[in-house]
């Protein structure tokens, strides 16, 4: 008889503790951690001072797409990340990445005439 509930505690020990380890690792606030494919669009004007630049939200495994427009010549370039693209008025630039680090990346428009112009800020939050 005392083995038979020595072997059931252990047994529940062992059961919880399979079932908090994957709930720890494998879930978080939100449920499920699967990583997501997000896509911003961002349109490169000439931005008032007073404005803001946008938060692009995501979490680390995350894949994300950049379309980005400019009216002007130059390079978009994620600080931190070292991404970048070439643009051309008038056309479509992508940069494609998987978020590996959470941070705060600061996404700028590089002119060719040595200008220098926040577009947004990328918020990547750990997993």
């Amino acid at each position: 008889m005392r083995i038979v509930r020595i072997s059931l505690v252990a047994t529940t020990i062992l059961v919880l503790a399979v079932a908090y380890t994957g709930v720890k690792y494998f879930m978080t606030s939100e449920g499920a951690a699967a990583p997501q494919s997000l896509t911003y669009r961002l349109d490169i004007k000439e931005q008032e001072k007073s404005v803001e630049a946008p938060v692009l939200q995501a979490r680390q495994g995350d894949r994300i797409a950049l379309t980005v427009t400019s009216p002007s010549p130059g390079e978009l370039f994620i600080h931190g990340l070292d991404k970048r693209a070439k643009l051309t008025p008038g056309s479509e630039a992508t940069v494609a990445f998987t978020a590996e680090r959470s941070g705060r990346y600061f996404i700028h428009f590089h002119g060719m005439d040595h200008s220098h112009t926040e577009v947004a800020v990328m918020e990547v939050a750990p997993r």
